[in-house]
């Protein structure tokens, strides 16, 4: 009730006011926002060594030895999501074994879809962009970590896809193993995680909103009438 009482005076002033009431009543709208969260797992997940050969189920990641380099390469179907305002994006992976603390990996984002077919050779181009984290003790932890901008870049290119390639930063230590599926013979695992949390306005919220923002235009059109 206030807001339209509210509404109804400004929009008997002046323009600036009207402009004044608008841009209330949106922080209003965007402060009583509902969170809406959207998990995705991979459409594809694999460990990539360089020899060729790849593996489904980890993603083993080692550095430092040109004939054991293996890189973790994944893509999530982003094709159903919209960009809105304030949203973000975490990646999250689940260290299932090996490494030690202290070791530091490096995130990339895709410049492009992932090929049904790569090799050591060819494989996606990759943004200059970094996403790091560093191991903590032990195994059997998610990680996670901030990738909003990679998300952003993605609505503006257009993409269906997101992907992202995840390399060691160094190759001094032993290698370690992220999980790509959610189970498999070696027992329970848990695949990546993209979860992309979005402001959804509330109903009341946004009719409000909306009742201000015609009684605006309404009282416009009497007074050109």
């Amino acid at each position: 009730m206030w807001g339209r009482a509210f509404a109804l005076k400004a929009a008997h002033s002046n323009p600036p006011m009207n402009r004044l009431l608008l841009t209330v009543l949106f922080l209003f709208v965007c402060t009583t926002a509902q969170a809406q969260t959207t998990t995705l797992t991979p459409t594809r997940a694999f460990a990539l060594t360089a020899k060729d050969a790849t593996f489904d189920e980890l993603l083993t990641v080692y550095g430092g030895r040109e004939d054991v380099d293996n890189v973790g390469l994944m893509s999530f179907d982003i094709s159903a999501l919209s960009f809105s305002t304030g949203q973000t994006a975490t990646l999250r992976l689940y260290h299932w074994a090996n490494a030690s603390q202290g070791t530091e990996f490096r995130v990339r984002q895709h410049s492009e879809d992932l090929p049904e077919s790569v090799s050591w050779d060819q494989q996606p181009d990759l943004y200059l962009r970094r996403f790091s984290f560093t191991l903590g003790a032990g195994s059997g932890h998610w990680y996670e970590l901030d990738v909003t901008d990679a998300l952003s870049r993605a609505f503006e290119n257009e993409s269906s896809t997101l992907g992202f390639t995840l390399m060691r930063a160094d190759g001094n230590k032993p290698y370690a193993m992220f999980s790509a599926v959610d189970a498999n013979h070696f027992g329970q695992m848990y695949a990546p995680q993209l979860v992309v949390t979005s402001a959804v306005p509330e109903p009341a919220s946004l009719a409000l909103w909306l009742a201000g923002l015609g009684t605006i235009g309404l009282q416009l059109r009497r007074r050109r009438a």
